[in-house]
């Protein structure tokens, strides 16, 4: 069967413009590896595709393999205090607008009794920021001094007032003026958090001389202590947690902070730093 040499010629034509066609379409298509490692053409499936997830303000952040750990535990004493001074509010705004967090050891008559509503109110506040609350006994009681049933009632009353306003199980302590004796580390089966950097703000009560206390003496991995009780330590905190910040310092919670150093908190034992 003979072909018409001029229909041949005009089918060869057409194939090959259909063709090139056809090869036009596919290169003007741009392939991008999704993160999953699955092919994405470009204007279909996922949005930017390219784009990373930036960790929320207050995330703690893990070191990359073979990073030095360079994060520290902010703490506060005796609150909550929601009264004329504002401390405890006015150091949940420094910590809100900075995007960091920090651990408060609350003495439970303070949020049972002197400030039922508003330090309630600000111990959730806390919890929501992503900050940590532990006991500091119900009355600020030396328990070096104690009877065994008072420790016992101490850390039970404080744990319980703490438990019933946040909803979340009590898992650390400091004891009152950082004293427990072999007695009282026998009794309570929880982790003592004590301080490796004291700022001396209940005796200077000056947010100046607090900054300077915390720049000279902070490591990677302390524990610093402050009274959520002044005036002056809300000032000071809001002073100095950009320039720990700039110093290149993460602030997390006691817990995180032990998390990071890789180390573990058990309970009847006393802890400085978690360096």
């Amino acid at each position: 069967m003979k072909i018409n040499r001029k229909r041949w010629i005009t089918l060869f034509l057409l194939t090959a413009c259909l063709t090139a066609l056809l090869s036009g379409c596919k290169a003007g298509q741009k392939t991008v590896v999704g993160a999953a490692g699955e092919s994405l053409v470009a204007g279909k499936g996922k949005e930017n595709a390219a784009e990373t997830t930036a960790p929320e303000a207050n995330a703690t952040v893990a070191p990359s393999s073979g990073e030095k750990v360079k994060a520290i535990a902010l703490t506060f004493d005796d609150g909550p205090d929601t009264g004329d001074t504002k401390a405890t509010n006015d150091i949940l705004d420094a910590l809100e607008k900075n995007g960091v967090k920090a651990t408060f050891f609350v003495v439970g008559q303070a949020a049972a009794e002197w400030f039922p509503t508003s330090g309630a109110k600000a111990m959730k506040r806390a919890v929501s920021l992503g900050c940590e609350i532990g006991t500091h006994t119900y009355s600020h009681e030396n328990l070096n001094k104690a009877s065994d049933e008072v420790i016992a009632e101490e850390v039970e009353k404080g744990c319980k007032v703490i438990e019933d306003i946040t909803g979340q199980k009590v898992k650390l302590m400091r004891p009152p003026y950082g004293n427990a004796n072999e007695n009282v580390l026998s009794k309570i089966d929880l982790p003592m958090i004590q301080w490796d950097v004291d700022t001396l703000d209940w005796d200077t009560k000056d947010a100046d001389k607090t900054v300077e206390n915390i720049m000279n003496s902070v490591k990677p991995g302390s524990i610093v202590l402050m009274h959520d009780i002044y005036g002056q330590t809300a000032e000071a905190v809001d002073q100095v947690i950009p320039k720990l910040l700039d110093e290149g310092y993460q602030l997390v919670t006691v817990s995180e902070l032990f998390e990071l150093y890789g180390k573990d908190l058990e309970g009847h034992q006393q802890y400085y730093s978690a360096r």
